[in-house]
């Protein structure tokens, strides 16, 4: 979505009580969306004698000839096409509002868990892991454990901390939903040591898993150029060795090591911010 729906509120005025257009109108965005069909709940905060309101629904339907950016540090600059197939309105990708760029460092690892139990992912870091000051926020996700529930936790312990002692550390994100596909970010304190536990709640087999770290970094951005016109663009996209050297996160001793790779994406939007194509992009150094 274009933002979280807990955070889209229309409203006629603004919090002083002045007038208000522009909170009047709110823009919910899905890409790639299921087929079927969609309820739209929508929920007054007040009591009123009438309410009026518009809904409008538009879609766009787009094809890249590039699913991924993947390779050394030579993959950070080439072109694709992006088609216009079908859309309700008119519309073109914004070279203004698209971006290229990477924002994280990557690490998958293969771990697993037995039912009942407990296991704390193991990875470059340790499992006991110390993050860099200049990380914003760190997300893991589990995943590649079809038809198992596992559980994943998130923990914040002192310094000084070793495994044997994670009974004193705190619980700072979680997720626990009734598969293994689970989800955790939260920001970390480069003073303190984190751990990434994983309950195995309902397990019919070796219980074997991935577990996915993203640090998220200050976004890096790359060069982007759009061109053509309906249905047909292309966009090309590079990195130069002058961005390259002045990068923190392709300069990291992480990425360097190869223990990490880098992130990030080329996002193709059109005018008015509505997202039409986005590209991963994941480098591994030469």
């Amino acid at each position: 979505a274009s933002e979280g729906t807990a955070a889209l509120r229309a409203a006629n005025c603004t919090g002083s009580g002045a007038p208000s257009d522009k909170q009047r109108k709110i823009v919910l965005t899905r890409t790639k969306p299921a087929a079927g069909i969609w309820d739209l709940h929508l929920l007054g905060i007040f009591n009123v004698a009438e309410s009026a309101y518009k809904l409008r629904v538009d879609y766009a339907v787009g094809e890249s000839s590039l699913a991924m950016v993947e390779g050394d540090e030579s993959a950070l600059s080439g072109s694709f096409e992006w088609k216009l197939k079908e859309a309700s309105f008119p519309l073109a990708p914004s070279e203004e509002k698209s971006i290229f760029a990477l924002n994280a460092l990557f690490h998958r690892e293969k771990s697993s868990v037995k039912k009942g139990e407990q296991t704390i992912v193991d990875g470059p870091l340790g499992k006991l892991r110390k993050y860099d000051a200049a990380v914003q926020r760190v997300l893991v996700q589990t995943g590649g454990s079809p038809g198992n529930d596992i559980d994943l936790e998130i923990l914040e312990c002192a310094a000084g901390t070793t495994e044997a002692d994670l009974s004193k550390c705190e619980v700072v994100a979680d997720s626990g939903g009734a598969t293994d596909v689970e989800a955790a970010i939260f920001a970390p304190d480069p003073a303190l040591l984190y751990a990434i536990r994983v309950n195995g709640y309902a397990i019919k087999d070796g219980g074997n898993f991935l577990a996915d770290e993203n640090q998220i970094l200050a976004a890096e951005a790359g060069n982007l150029t759009l061109s053509g016109a309906a249905p047909n663009f292309k966009a090309e996209y590079s990195f130069t060795a002058e961005m390259m050297a002045a990068s923190a996160i392709l300069k990291s001793p992480l990425f360097l090591s190869k223990a990490y790779l880098a992130r990030g994406a080329i996002v193709l939007r059109s005018d008015e911010s509505t997202p039409l194509a986005s590209i991963p992009v994941l480098i591994t150094h030469k």
